[in-house]
């Protein structure tokens, strides 16, 4: 066993090391990064261990929500799905069941594995989108 004659020499290169978001002797005690209210514009902190995160209010986000949500303005988006300018491009974010580019896509969950419907059908079914 190695006996350090001079163990304040060490600390300072251990304080080095410690990991963002810990804390404690060892790093072993998570930080609590809310206690600075790091989140903007009302958001909700959640700490987690090592991190935290922010729930933006609506219309803002950002890590820290901090940035203002634009939507666009006309929608081209389809079905109810919202569209947000990121970027300067439109992005639309569709409600459940749809998909596509601009959300103009259904799925169609009864198929085709549906047994009762395949048992009934007089030709075998395949998944498809319905427009």
């Amino acid at each position: 066993m190695t006996q350090h004659t001079n163990p304040g020499r060490y600390r300072s290169s251990v304080q080095a090391h410690l990991r963002l978001g810990w804390t404690g002797k060892r790093c072993e005690e998570d930080e609590d990064e809310c206690s600075q209210t790091p989140c903007q514009n009302a958001a909700i902190c959640v700490n987690t261990p090592g991190a935290f995160a922010c729930a933006c209010e609506f219309g803002f986000t950002g890590p820290l929500c901090e940035e203002n949500l634009v939507l666009c303005k006309p929608n081209p988006c389809k079905n109810d799905a919202l569209c947000v300018m990121e970027e300067h491009n439109a992005t639309c974010y569709c409600v459940p069941d749809y998909h596509g580019p601009q959300c103009q896509k259904q799925y169609n969950d009864c198929l085709p594995y549906a047994p009762s419907l395949y048992l009934i059908a007089s030709h075998p079914i395949q998944r498809q989108d319905i427009e």
